[in-house]
């Protein structure tokens, strides 16, 4: 009886430390989830957009009149959409009202690099 006894605490305790690590894990899971859209949102989506949209702006000789206008809008979209759509998708555990506004506020942010850096740096402006 004594064993038995012992045995059912032996349990209770195993199970209230596998508890213990499964609540560390849910918790560490909860705070990564919280804070990717803040990482890749912010600064490498917008990035990586901006900078394929002035290096083909750049490559092409400060404008786009060289290409179809097909293709214009295709590179606009590709360069300053795809990342806006997967900053969406990122911050679509939230809610559907953060993931539109985690696209709108990358896209924002590229159109700002874009202005910012072709005008500044590039010498792209008027």
């Amino acid at each position: 009886m004594d064993s038995d006894l012992k045995a059912v605490e032996d349990a209770e305790v195993r199970l209230e430390s596998r508890s213990q690590i499964r609540r560390e894990q849910l918790q560490k899971r909860d705070r990564r989830r919280r804070l990717a859209p803040w990482l890749i949102c912010l600064v490498p989506l917008p990035a990586l957009g901006a900078g394929a949209l002035l290096a083909i702006i750049r490559s092409s000789g400060g404008d786009l009149r060289d290409l179809s206008p097909g293709a214009t809008v295709a590179v606009l979209a590709g360069c300053l959409l795809a990342p806006a759509l997967l900053s969406g998708w990122v911050g679509r555990r939230h809610g559907r009202l953060d993931a539109v506004l985690w696209a709108l506020v990358t896209l924002s942010v590229e159109l700002a690099l874009v202005f910012g850096l072709g005008f500044a740096v590039l010498d792209l402006g008027p």
